[in-house]
């Protein structure tokens, strides 16, 4: 059932006490978003073990630990022996992308509003990919490592953005539902529909190395990926699910880039994947790989529910990863005005021709002004003046 986070507790509970008879063997699946912040995470925690749900009884969820690829670069087969996902191979940054193609039309009143891209996505699914992202070799408990990771990721900046015409859509969906009147010159909170976040890792592996999530709305494709990037210009893709571009075809592939500048060891990494999972050549091009998940092509949810009803934990998480991920942004899901930028939506990405040359799609989003129509360019400043501090070229609102 889908229900608010704050109510969660108490379905759990009365879940737990009719359902489970005289079976012991009871299993309860919680999903994101645990709670709305930090504080509301930790007493969802207390109440659902003052509701006498044992810990042992309670699953966690993140449905995007059930999509194949994620859930492949959690097996040794992908992290292999060798520490080759590191600082030393990789000292240049590490990339989460998620992207959208499509807008909120239809989902901006009823949902988005209020919640935003940091607390909707960055908090949850991508904290959860970078963590997976940033995992050693050899045998490990997973679980236990993504939580090591997690409390030492640090926010260290970030850039957000809005598309335009969300508040448009947000005051014609308010309407249309009948609802309270939303009055532009009072919005106080800028709600992001784009975030790029840098973090750092602190431990001796990733010393040195940023983490980015990015992340946002009506951008130029739907895709995510991980990227591994080194100085040298040796980077490795993992492609999650989507295409990079607007494109067709194979979704579950790795890519070596500028393979000439990658170590022996690097290319010997990318060779071990092909062979542990069955992987081909795409595109002609040897150092794409088209690779079989263990999963195959079964839906997240349907690797979830597997997994938890033969009571495995490798696809779940725990309270104290939760804890981590909202501490992490806990000071940027509810950003002032002057912190949101603007942007208009993407145009599609084209694709490239195989082994050709890719044509050259713009920047975007093209984070700048803000449009805001129905609102009197004196009363937009006036209202919102002591928003942002003062109105200049770097926070311009102009009326469409």
């Amino acid at each position: 059932m889908c229900l608010p986070p704050n109510n969660a507790p108490e379905y759990a509970a009365a879940v737990s006490q009719y359902a489970r008879g005289d079976s012991k063997d009871v299993r309860i699946m919680l999903e994101k978003p645990i709670g709305v912040d930090l504080a509301s995470a930790e007493e969802i925690e207390k109440e659902l073990l003052a509701a006498g749900i044992a810990k042992t009884e309670l699953y966690l969820v993140d449905h995007y630990l059930g999509k194949p690829m994620v859930h492949m670069m959690t097996e040794q087969g992908f992290r292999g022996s060798a520490d080759i996902l590191s600082a030393k191979y990789f000292d240049k940054s590490v990339v989460v992308i998620q992207k959208e193609a499509r807008d909120l039309d239809g989902r901006v009143a009823s949902f988005f509003e209020g919640v935003g891209q940091v607390r909707d996505l960055t908090q949850s699914h991508l904290l959860q990919m970078l963590a997976v992202a940033a995992l050693p070799p050899g045998q490990i408990d997973v679980s236990e490592e993504k939580a090591n990771i997690l409390k030492r990721t640090v926010l260290v900046d970030d850039v957000a953005g809005q598309y335009n015409g969300y508040i448009d859509q947000l005051v014609s969906e308010t309407a249309a539902k009948g609802w309270k009147k939303v009055d532009k010159h009072q919005l106080k909170v800028g709600t992001s529909t784009y975030s790029r976040m840098r973090f750092k890792v602190e431990n001796d592996r990733w010393d040195g190395v940023p983490f980015f999530i990015e992340t946002g709305k009506a951008l130029d494709s739907s895709n995510s990926v991980v990227r591994y990037e080194a100085k040298s210009g040796c980077n490795l893709i993992v492609n999650m699910w989507g295409q990079p571009r607007a494109t067709q075809g194979p979704t579950s592939w790795l890519m070596l880039e500028n393979p000439d500048s990658c170590d022996e060891k690097v290319k010997s990494f990318l060779a071990n994947v092909k062979s542990h999972y069955n992987g081909t050549a795409l595109d002609g091009n040897e150092n794409k790989i088209e690779v079989i998940p263990t999963q195959g092509g079964l839906p997240a949810y349907a690797n979830i529910f597997a997994s938890v009803a033969s009571g495995r934990r490798d696809q779940c998480i725990d309270f104290q990863q939760v804890r981590a991920q909202w501490r992490s942004v806990a000071d940027h899901l509810d950003l002032p005005l002057k912190d949101v930028k603007c942007y208009e939506k993407c145009e599609p990405c084209m694709s490239c021709p195989a082994l050709g040359e890719c044509p050259v799609c713009p920047v975007c989003p093209a984070l700048g002004e803000c449009k805001v129509t129905g609102v009197s360019v004196d009363d937009l400043v006036n209202a919102r003046t002591l928003a942002r501090g003062s109105v200049g070229s770097d926070g311009k609102i102009s009326i469409a």
